[in-house]
């Protein structure tokens, strides 16, 4: 199992997953506070996490540290909600990584 395939498993078919650069991807889960949000992706990342994928004879493993926020009614545009899903993401990064971190 590729960990794409252990994102999709946990998404709706209204979800969207996109890559947004490099090695970050974004995770548009329309009608899902932010509660359950970091439900899905805490499974999402266990999920990754449990992969265990083989290259040329060796066992590697892989961590994801996952960034969320919610896009609130007053915003007009997704941009503030970007900017605070990349803060959360920094900060799981800074806190020992392999985690999910939310800022409403």
């Amino acid at each position: 199992m590729l960990a794409v395939d252990a994102i999709q498993k946990e998404l709706r078919a209204t979800d969207l997953l996109a890559r947004l650069g490099g090695d970050e991807f974004g995770l548009l889960l329309p009608e899902t506070d932010i509660e359950n949000a970091v439900k899905i992706v805490e499974r999402i990342r266990l999920g990754i996490g449990a992969l265990e994928p083989r290259f040329a004879g060796k066992q590697y493993g892989f961590t994801v540290s996952i960034g969320v926020s919610a896009w609130q009614p007053d915003e007009s545009a997704i941009a503030p909600a970007l900017a605070r899903a990349d803060r959360a993401l920094y900060e799981a990064k800074e806190n020992g990584r392999d985690r999910v971190v939310a800022i409403a």
